[in-house]
């Protein structure tokens, strides 16, 4: 069976990366009308619902791979735009005139199956939804260096404001660094804080436009970023304090 990957280095840069950077393990569906993959980190804080349908197959299929990063490298080794591969039931193989590989796919009991469904992701009620620039959100990493011995960010509403607070509230005499993400109208004095970590772990562009969502009650931020190459979704788990 043939799967087809069009525009092969968006496809890498916009799905296949903001998948490996969460894990090493993952499942991807594909169908001939697109690819679609749930993936999350070790410690369930960040999980990311990812979709193309520049990656398709003939037929419906789970690539089961059992090394993310390693499946991208063999294909950033590829040098066409538009690639197919050959699949089997246990592995997936390329061959050119410059270069071929044969990649050995994981077994389905050797996957951990997943308590959240992707239904359940699209159909999430939200009641503080928001935007903020990529070029603007990148700000956060940038001063994030400037406040040593801290993991946690701090977002929160005010004066009109989308403030985040790089700091630890959970501890004294520690130095924080605020600035605002953008204008709103959002009037809520809930603060959710999220762990550094997972804002690292965000794929983005300074060019994308984040959608923010968040569900107050329940303390779940969900974070949207679109293109015309791929759709991800990262669902947050705020802290506790």
């Amino acid at each position: 069976m043939l799967l087809t990957i069009k525009d092969l280095p968006n496809v890498l840069s916009t799905f296949l990366k903001p998948i490996s950077v969460l894990t090493e393990i993952a499942s991807i569906e594909i169908t001939p009308n697109g690819a679609k993959c749930l993936s999350r980190t070790p410690d369930n804080q960040l999980i990311l619902y990812a979709q193309t349908q520049n990656l398709v197959s003939e037929e419906e299929l789970i690539l089961n791979l059992a090394d993310c990063k390693n499946f991208e490298k063999l294909l950033s080794s590829i040098s066409e735009p538009t690639i197919s591969l050959n699949y089997d039931v246990n592995s997936i193989s390329y061959k050119s005139k410059n270069f071929k590989f044969k990649y050995h796919l994981l077994d389905e009991s050797l996957v951990q199956q997943f308590s959240l469904n992707i239904s359940k992701i699209e159909n999430f009620e939200t009641d503080l939804n928001f935007t903020v620039l990529g070029e603007v959100f990148d700000t956060i990493l940038k001063r994030s260096s400037i406040v040593t011995d801290v993991n946690k960010v701090y977002f929160y509403f005010e004066d009109g404001q989308i403030i985040a607070e790089i700091t630890d509230r959970a501890k004294s005499n520690l130095n924080s660094v605020s600035l605002s993400l953008g204008s709103t109208d959002i009037v809520h004095s809930t603060v959710f804080p999220v762990s550094l970590e997972c804002i690292r772990n965000l794929s983005f562009s300074k060019k994308d436009v984040l959608g923010f969502k968040i569900n107050s009650k329940q303390g779940v931020i969900i974070v949207e970023i679109s293109n015309e190459f791929s759709k991800l979704k990262y669902i947050i788990t705020t802290l506790t304090k």
